[in-house]
């Protein structure tokens, strides 16, 4: 009798373990593209739009899964696709900006900006076109800040500033922020696009121009901009004096800064680590190990953080302490990380070699394993996020 209750209770102790291990969100489709893919989700009247390596918008039934329609362009699309209420917004890597009916794909019209071309491998992104009133705002590889008309694509003004601009512009009342891959931050004028003010950034030995490859965040008089030459810079918005930064000691920082009351969020490559930190001051307020790198940016939701990493896991993380859980895991992940990663999870010496060989290689390994780049989109009920697996994933939130 004793030996019997004594094995229930192993049985349940499991169970329980089990259970509480088992934290992994079920998934309630997926839809796979013909290419990795870098674009943040977006949703509206029930059908979710994404950009693909593949060249193809895609808009997918968010319930469903399915196809509702795909419009090819000539070039890859590494950048998100802006929803309005009458169009939809995408930029090729072919140089023009398409307007598209969200219904069933049309052309409504499209307007040539500038071929694209990655800077270098470490370059996965370009600008994604955002809006203010009646104007699409863009950077681009002829180093131009684009302003459109939303309904014609008309130019309404250009800015020519020193480099290839990657990063997504973002907006206050009046002006425009962004950044170049010259090292240098930039406050434009939204109506005449005038600059403003700029700020150098100090550079680093590794990469002396400090490019400013991370998406800037605005809000609270402050602007955030993150760049190669491994610092945050927190700036006035109206003189563009620094007005604290913080530099990491083995690499970038390019996630997007995500600034919540007054709090900034930060998501870190090399170094690993989520860190929160006081806007006002640069404190630190807490940092959390990922365990590994991430180029994808925090979301926040209901006061919960969401972010992925470059090894295919998708986290919830605790806005005031920092503590993470495990949501979601990519198939990719499951099938390939004993033939990259030892039993300490790092990189083996065999795929190092491998990478040194020819860095595409390691690009090649981010695509098998389903790296996330980009962050997620939450609704009510679903959570939406792309993979470089070429997969958009729909799983059930909590």
């Amino acid at each position: 009798m004793k030996k019997n209750y004594l094995s229930l209770v192993l049985i349940f102790v499991f169970f329980l373990q089990a259970s509480s291990q088992n934290t992994e969100l079920p998934e309630i489709w997926s839809f796979q593209s013909n290419g990795p893919i870098f674009s943040i989700p977006s949703v509206s009247r029930e059908s979710v739009f994404i950009g693909s390596l593949d060249s193809n918008v895609y808009c997918i039934n968010s319930e469903t899964g399915k196809l509702r329609w795909k419009y090819k362009t000539m070039g890859a699309i590494r950048n998100s696709i802006l929803v309005t209420d009458r169009l939809i917004y995408g930029f090729s890597m072919d140089g023009m900006l398409y307007a598209l009916d969200p219904n069933n794909g049309n052309l409504i019209w499209k307007k040539w900006i500038a071929t694209d071309k990655q800077y270098d491998y470490g370059d996965w992104k370009t600008s994604s076109p955002v809006t203010d009133g009646n104007l699409i705002i863009m950077g681009a590889a002829d180093s131009s800040v684009y302003a459109l008309d939303m309904n014609t694509g008309t130019t309404i003004w250009k800015t020519k500033l020193r480099g290839i601009i990657h990063a997504t512009p973002s907006l206050t009342n009046k002006e425009i922020m962004i950044g170049d891959f010259g090292g240098y931050m930039y406050c434009l004028e939204k109506e005449s696009g005038k600059i403003k003010w700029e700020f150098r950034s100090v550079g680093h030995r590794f990469f002396p121009i400090g490019e400013f490859q991370g998406d800037p965040v605005a809000g609270n008089s402050v602007v955030m901009a993150a760049g190669r030459d491994y610092n945050i810079y927190a700036l006035n918005i109206q003189t563009g004096r620094s007005l604290w930064n913080h530099s990491f000691p083995l690499g970038w920082a390019l996630g997007n800064t995500i600034l919540r009351d007054s709090c900034l969020y930060v998501t870190t490559s090399d170094d690993k680590v989520l860190a929160a930190y006081s806007l006002s001051s640069g404190r630190e307020l807490w940092r959390t190990n990922m365990d590994f790198n991430m180029f994808a940016p925090l979301f926040v939701h209901n006061n919960e953080g969401y972010l992925g990493t470059l090894l295919g896991k998708f986290y919830k993380v605790d806005l005031k302490s920092g503590s993470k859980e495990l949501l979601f895991t990519t198939k990719g992940y499951q099938q390939f990380n004993q033939e990259y990663f030892s039993k300490e999870g790092v990189w083996s010496n065999k795929a190092v070699e491998t990478f040194i060989k020819d860095i595409s290689n390691y690009v090649q390994a981010l695509y098998k394993l389903g790296s996330f780049f980009s962050a997620p989109l939450i609704t009510e009920n679903n959570i939406y996020i792309t993979s470089l697996d070429g997969k958009l994933y729909c799983l059930k939130k909590k």
